[in-house]
């Protein structure tokens, strides 16, 4: 179908009112904290709003995902050599206290997908990624690193591509 063209078919299956449904889960409040104003024009309030508040939604999120496994980050391993790395980091939460389990997906009989652990690894203290919002601007500690570094606590031998997922208390 031609660009900017719309399929009236799938608009309608998209607006009818069952095609998709939401449950309402929970919430989380944040405060935004002491958040560094480097890297930021002072005489464009703009800029400051938007980091603010940019930060203020990461930091809900990461509330969420603690709380609710719904919300739970999961990321595929990004390389195994030289080192296990992953494309998350300190906007999703990552610190070098938190484990992560490192999860392999099969299908059972009927199709269905699940997931089974392989593995545990935890971040590497000082080469957890700061991808938060304007953190090279700031030169943040981590802003140049393009992935976090784990360590194996258990497990076999890893592969890019099975899933990490944060180990920790959540509603169930």
């Amino acid at each position: 179908m031609p660009e900017g063209q719309v399929d009236t078919v799938k608009a309608r299956a998209f607006a009818e009112d069952d095609f998709i449904k939401l449950k309402y889960i929970g919430k989380q409040s944040v405060k935004s904290g002491n958040i560094s104003m480097q890297g930021i024009n002072v005489y464009d309030p703009q800029q400051m709003i938007r980091k603010v508040c940019t930060r203020a939604i990461d930091e809900s999120l990461v509330a969420l995902q603690t709380t609710y496994d719904e919300f739970k980050i999961k990321t595929p391993i990004f390389s195994v050599s030289p080192a296990i790395t992953a494309k998350i980091g300190m906007k999703e939460g990552v610190t070098a206290q938190k484990r992560y389990e490192v999860l392999e997906q099969y299908q059972d009989e009927q199709g269905r997908t699940h997931y089974r652990r392989v593995g545990v690894v935890r971040p590497v203290a000082g080469r957890i990624w700061d991808n938060r919002y304007m953190a090279t601007e700031e030169k943040a500690v981590g802003s140049t690193l393009e992935a976090t570094t784990f360590r194996k606590i258990s497990g076999g031998d890893f592969y890019p591509g099975l899933l990490i997922r944060e180990i920790g208390r959540t509603r169930m």
